[in-house]
């Protein structure tokens, strides 16, 4: 697997790199399409996941995806919306006692 140096940047920069995807890519960035990427990279999480238990059956023995890939996938689609919306993403879970 592939290592990417994003590993140890600030949430700024990140969403910086988001940004700078989108719009270098001509990517849609309606609230519609980033609601939608986020829950099918849910599922493709979830199917990962599952595809780990033995008793997991799977349809035409399809290949799941990587775990890391698909958590990443889904922080980029929440940091898209964070943009398209002018927010700073708080993580007050990790606060609280």
């Amino acid at each position: 697997m592939t290592r990417y140096s994003y590993q140890h940047k600030t949430l700024d920069e990140l969403m910086e790199l988001v940004e700078g995807h989108y719009l270098r890519n001509g990517f849609d960035s309606s609230q519609a399409t980033l609601m939608c990427g986020v829950m099918e990279e849910v599922g493709e999480l979830a199917e990962c996941i599952l595809a780990r238990q033995d008793d997991y059956k799977t349809r035409d023995n399809k290949e799941f995806g990587v775990i890391e890939y698909e958590v990443g996938d889904i922080i980029v689609y929440l940091l898209a919306i964070c943009n398209r919306h002018g927010l700073v993403p708080e993580f007050r879970n990790l606060h609280s006692s």
